[in-house]
């Protein structure tokens, strides 16, 4: 009779299920009559060395992994912003615009931004299927569960009609968790959350419950009639103005809005919305969407502010530094382009532009502010470089500049052909368009300094100039400084007053054509702005940046 194998002959067998069903096998065999066969025939298969190999396999894909692996860094993305920052303070060398260039390429970008995203776990949500159900009026519902991050918000509004007093869908935020579940639609009627009946509650209430869950966000929804699909666009701008959504008493949701800055570059997502645009600041690695005012809404904001301004208003601003200065305006003249009206620009269309040779660079900034002394410096640093000046004219003898008649200075200036003029008792001095121009047309770097027409006439796609703002510190710097190191041609030592004035003009300078600067450099110290302006040129001629779409058409 054939006998069953000891479980003793399993000694260098490890798994302790598979020992404990031979020992059964040993008990039924002992206890009780059974097919003999069918007995030996398990005992065979459980002691193989095939099935053995197969547990092992198991025991390897099914044990517990305790090692947990976690990013180094949670934002990979300005780690290497700062090693490009770094870059630009070394000489330049093959090797590091090598490093440079794969540091900034599109590419190593987007593994960046993959990283960085996986890094702030902002996954996708994980669904069941959408149970479709017939509610009690037989009205087809949508169930939803929505797993998110505790403190991340829903990414939609809602608002209340105040006939039915339902709770609809009003929009769906670009890149928020709704969106990304692709359930949530423009008009459905979110009928219970967590099930909370939501009808007749008010929309904070509704709020409330959105965001303070305990565990999964389970939604009940009425579809829409129709869903609304939502067109993504992928235009970026530069904004020319800051907004602030908590000062804001008309937009639908504070908590919704993007704050953003001057000069900041936002991602237009959605444009569907007439009045209220969705947009994410590009530089933003959680790709989350905001809610910014549109072109068409701000420029009915604008045209109401033209409607209600009052000479009054124009006196409080241009007596913001000093009452003196309303009553002489000595450098007014040279600060002002003529009859030339400023046409308000809310969003600027960009693109990323890569410098091929070294780019045209413009100091703007009023002429005592300390900007024609830093001028005169960095072209004695850059003076074997591609950079070059345009000649400078004056109606007197002065350092550095040529003779030029003061009817022939006040005939340009008249014709807007001037890029740089300075109106004084003694004399006048500026420089011309025409050899602005004909240094760019030699092949040459442009380096010089613009007032507002000089910028304007200069900030083309012709010319893609850099432009960087030289802004006085105070007007305790400011005093330093022309008692010290300036030396304007015929410099004279200005009073307090004029002191006060050039702080005016340039304020007001920083207020029209701010979104106009890609740079901006606060004058504490003439040498120290010298160095840094310095730095900043090198950066523009080998890191990408946004310029005007405009330019590159």
């Amino acid at each position: 009779m054939p006998v069953l194998s000891s479980p003793a002959s399993l000694q260098n067998f490890t798994d302790a299920s598979v020992q404990k069903l031979l020992n059964c096998l040993q008990e039924l065999h002992l206890k009780a009559s059974g097919n003999e066969i069918d007995l030996l025939f398990l005992s065979n298969l459980l002691q193989g060395e095939d099935f053995q190999g197969l547990m092992k396999i198991h025991q390897q894909v099914t044990a517990p992994q305790f090692s947990e692996h976690k990013p180094t860094h949670s934002s990979a993305s300005k780690m290497v912003a700062n090693v490009v920052e770094d870059l630009h303070a070394i000489p330049p060398t093959a090797e590091a615009r090598e490093l440079m260039t794969l540091l900034c390429s599109f590419s190593f970008q987007g593994l960046l931004e993959a990283h960085d995203g996986i890094a702030a776990k902002a996954f996708s949500p994980v669904l069941p299927e959408i149970p479709h159900k017939v509610d009690e009026d037989e009205v087809s519902v949508k169930i939803l569960k929505l797993l998110k991050a505790p403190k991340e918000p829903l990414g939609a509004t809602i608002k209340k009609n105040e006939k039915t007093g339902c709770i609809h869908v009003a929009r769906i935020m670009k890149g928020g968790a709704a969106d990304r579940s692709g359930v949530i639609s423009v008009g459905d009627e979110l009928r219970e959350v967590n099930d909370v009946c939501t009808r007749s509650m008010d929309p904070n209430e509704v709020v409330s419950l959105l965001t303070n869950p305990t565990g999964p966000l389970i939604l009940k929804l009425i579809p829409a009639d129709s869903d609304i699909a939502i067109r993504e666009t992928h235009m970026r701008v530069k904004a020319c103005f800051e907004f602030d959504p908590k000062k804001d008493s008309t937009i639908p949701c504070k908590e919704a809005g993007l704050a953003f800055k001057r000069n900041d570059i936002l991602h237009i997502v959605s444009q569907e919305d007439g009045t209220w645009w969705q947009a994410r600041l590009d530089s933003d690695s959680s790709k989350r969407a905001g809610l910014i005012p549109s072109i068409k809404r701000l420029e009915r904001q604008e045209a109401a502010k033209t409607l209600v301004n009052t000479p009054e208003c124009e006196r409080k601003l241009s007596t913001k530094f000093s009452p003196k200065i309303g009553k002489r305006r000595r450098f007014k003249k040279d600060q002002e382009v003529s009859d030339d009206v400023i046409i308000p620009t809310f969003y600027e269309e960009v693109d990323k532009f890569t410098p091929e040779k070294s780019r045209n660079i413009l100091l703007a900034g009023h002429a005592l502010s300390g900007r024609d002394e830093i001028l005169s410096r960095l072209q004695i640093k850059l003076n074997n470089s591609k950079y070059k000046i345009p000649t400078r004219y004056s109606t007197n003898l002065q350092p550095n500049c040529s003779m030029l008649p003061k009817e022939d200075i006040d005939r340009l200036q008249q014709e807007k052909l001037l890029i740089d003029f300075l109106d004084r008792k003694q004399y006048s001095i500026c420089s011309k368009l025409e050899d602005a121009r004909q240094i760019i047309k030699n092949g040459d770097a442009l380096l010089c300094s613009v007032n507002q027409q000089g910028l304007k006439l200069l900030r083309t796609a012709e010319v893609k100039p850099f432009v960087i703002y030289i802004k006085p510190h105070s007007t305790d710097c400011l005093k330093s400084m022309h008692k010290s190191v300036l030396r304007s041609p015929g410099a004279k030592r200005l009073n307090d007053d004029g002191i006060e004035e050039v702080m005016v003009d340039s304020s007001l300078m920083e207020n029209s054509y701010g979104h106009f600067f890609d740079r901006t450099v606060l004058n504490r110290d003439i040498q120290a702005s010298t160095d840094e302006i310095l730095n900043i040129i090198n950066q523009a001629n080998t890191t990408p940046c946004w310029v005007p779409s405009v330019w590159m058409q």
